[in-house]
């Protein structure tokens, strides 16, 4: 039986520095982590990570390709940053820090069904900004649980304009198939157990996002004209919001509608809803 840890979504290293120091028995896995960034500011960190704990576990193989739902190439935006993703997103408009790049892509269930058995002792942790929308449900649709013991991985939600429902599809995919998927975060694992994503955990991230673009919002400036509506009244209507699954609502005593329903924040004056 091997031990393998997966590391998806690689950007400088974090997770490989996070798993050899905090999983039990790292020292008896092989990793491979997968990397598409062509950076040298991603490239480069990476490749001292490797260097300074290669002698800590089995093996070490980085594998610069990207993770999705074929092999072949695909397009990849690379900001040079852990932002960087197949997935052009709006952050990327006129960002002249990001460049597309054709490079290899890898179709992750036909990776692990290839390499490994059933046997094996397989640890997968997916980071891929935003691309985990298409790649749990091809792995659920491949029957590639079977193989995985342990799943980690961040879930990008409203940062890729993904609603709490498509969010909550993925954890019910993963449990139909008799697995959970564990938070993900590489700064931090290793200072509390292994937390399963669940509709109470989902939800708490959701809040964090609406409020840090309603925070973004007021810092720049795009709030000025909305009179009588304050940050404070805001973030007290996305809280009450996602905790009671509501994700579109006249914010009382005010013109204004809150929009969560597609996974962005928006704000609506009422006048121009009435005519919509």
């Amino acid at each position: 039986m091997r031990k393998v840890f997966i590391d998806g979504g690689a950007n400088v290293g974090q997770s490989i520095e996070a798993f050899c120091n905090h999983y039990p028995n790292a020292e008896e896995y092989e990793i491979h982590s997968f990397e598409a960034s062509q950076s040298p500011n991603v490239l480069g960190p990476l490749n001292t990570i490797v260097g300074a704990f290669r002698d800590k576990v089995k093996s070490i193989d980085v594998h610069n390709k990207a993770i999705w739902i074929h092999n072949g190439t695909i397009d990849f935006y690379d900001a040079g940053t852990e932002s960087s993703s197949i997935l052009y997103r709006t952050g990327m408009v006129n960002n002249t820090s990001v460049t597309k790049r054709k490079v290899d892509c890898i179709d992750m269930g036909d990776c692990i069904k290839s390499n490994f058995t059933k046997e094996d002792h397989i640890v997968l942790k997916l980071d891929i900004e935003g691309a985990e929308y298409q790649v749990i449900p091809k792995l659920c649709e491949d029957g590639v649980f079977d193989y995985i013991d342990r799943f980690y991985c961040e879930i990008h939600g409203s940062k890729i304009e993904k609603n709490y429902d498509q969010s909550m599809h993925l954890l019910r995919e993963v449990e139909k198939r008799g697995k959970s998927i564990y938070f993900w975060a590489a700064d931090s694992y290793g200072e509390k157990g292994d937390i399963p994503y669940d509709d109470l955990l989902l939800g708490r991230e959701y809040i964090k996002w609406h409020t840090r673009d309603i925070a973004a919002a007021y810092m720049a400036g795009d709030m000025d004209d909305a009179d009588g509506l304050t940050e404070e009244i805001l973030v007290a209507a996305i809280n009450t919001m996602v905790e009671n699954k509501i994700w579109k609502t006249r914010i009382k005593g005010t013109r204004y509608w809150l929009d969560l329903s597609s996974g962005q924040t928006l704000i609506w004056v009422r006048d121009f809803l009435d005519k919509v």
